[in-house]
């Protein structure tokens, strides 16, 4: 589960990511050194420029951490998938190498193994690693752009890690931390808080819905989840961890769909309380309102203190600036992330039930008039149906089509571990 990008099943998608993962190497390497001389050397890893960017790395030169360090994952992206197109070649001429055929249609249901669940756990460091990465290269970006308002041209940005020195690369650490802080702060409040937000009522154990669900959670090995019923058409899954968290279901959709297709949608958040996505989403979502409020604080303060209207003003400029640009990166970040997870839940709740009954349950939820609430858009990384209100690159699902034809295709359940 953990390095899918890498594994596709078929030879277009392949393609498509190794030139997207090389055509970002190359630009990104043109961009920090603008010499074309070593611009075949990206286009296949080239293991003595890996082993020279770790050399680099371990000498702790921290202004070039940022720089070699995109340039030696996207160098791995690279290995990865050359090696998915290896598995590729396994699929098609030696397939009982993986110990059994390939299924014979993407919508049959998968063979019934059961789910490994302890191999879909994520790890929730990444989000908050990525997060104050990006945080850190805003700042290189911003004295790179300094550095050519300056000089009045355009500049590698080898400038910018050259001059900035180590200091943009502290700050990112330094919002790391507070990050960190704010994040558990918020992701352990996140289950009253959401709950709330919803009027969520629990219903007791012996209810048929929380039967239900239970029965489910075994399926996974996962404890039983407390179950609660919302006015919204959505669902979604909260709580600190597995011993916590509690799975939401619209009364709308109990009401509407069949008992496959709620199955599907009680395995969607099942899945997303097996991979710990709910932690990974709050931790992150808590991540960006600490950055959020940490500019306007200084906003208001740097603003208050000046005597100078004009001086005020240039402020609170800086401040929104600094909100649509540093803030940018993090947030495109935390939306891919959000997105990628649905694809990963929406692949357990079709192998829980089958791919027609996740399919048809996502049309359903699509289909059913509703106004986002307050709520909903408030949290909507977390909801089963996103509203889709900003462009692809800053939203929190996939389209329908997106999400269908990912079922369809059938990879994302055929890289489920089983037991």
């Amino acid at each position: 589960m953990r390095f899918e990008f890498c594994f596709p099943d078929d030879v277009a998608t392949l393609v498509r990511r190794y030139a997207a993962v090389t055509a970002l190497r190359i630009g990104w390497y043109y961009l920090i050194e603008f010499n074309t001389s070593l611009l075949p050397d990206r286009l296949l890893p080239s293991p003595l420029a890996i082993l020279l960017d770790v050399v680099i790395l371990i000498e702790g030169r921290v202004q070039y951490f940022l720089p070699l360090g995109i340039d030696l994952v996207l160098a791995i992206g690279q290995i990865g998938l050359l090696l998915g197109g290896v598995r590729l070649l396994r699929m098609r001429y030696r397939p009982r190498w993986f110990g059994e055929d390939p299924p014979e249609s993407p919508l049959s249901p998968r063979p019934a193994k059961g789910i490994d669940s302890r191999r879909l756990q994520r790890s929730r460091w990444l989000p908050p690693v990525l997060m104050t990465a990006s945080i850190a290269l805003s700042c290189y970006l911003a004295v790179w752009l300094v550095l050519m308002l300056d000089r009045g041209r355009l500049l590698p940005m080898y400038w910018a890690f050259q001059t900035g020195g180590d200091w943009p690369f502290y700050i990112g650490l330094a919002f790391g931390v507070l990050g960190l802080f704010f994040g558990y702060r918020f992701s352990s409040a996140a289950r009253a808080a959401v709950g709330g937000g919803f009027g969520i009522q629990y219903v007791p154990d012996d209810h048929a819905l929380t039967r239900r669900v239970h029965a489910l959670a075994e399926k996974l090995d996962l404890p039983p989840p407390q179950v609660g019923l919302i006015q919204a058409v959505n669902a979604f899954a909260i709580g600190r961890n597995r011993q916590d968290a509690a799975v939401a279901l619209g009364v709308p959709l109990v009401n509407g769909l069949t008992q496959d297709e709620l199955d599907a949608v009680i395995g969607h958040e099942l899945g997303h309380i097996a991979s710990a996505d709910m932690q990974r989403m709050q931790f992150a979502a808590g991540y960006q309102r600490m950055f959020g409020a940490t500019i306007r604080t200084a906003t208001t303060i740097g603003g208050s203190v000046s005597q100078k209207r004009s001086t005020s003003l240039l402020v609170t400029a800086l401040g929104a600036l600094l909100q649509r640009t540093v803030m940018l990166g993090s947030e495109l970040l935390m939306m891919l992330l959000s997105r990628t997870r649905e694809f990963h839940a929406d692949a357990v709740g079709a192998a829980l039930t089958s791919p027609a009954a996740m399919i048809g349950a996502l049309e359903k939820l699509h289909a059913l008039p509703s106004t986002p609430t307050p709520a909903e858009n408030r949290y909507g990384y977390l909801m089963a149906r996103g509203h889709g209100r900003l462009g692809r690159l800053l939203s929190t699902h996939p389209t329908l089509e997106q999400r269908r034809k990912a079922i369809r295709g059938g990879g994302y359940i055929r890289l489920l571990p089983t037991r």
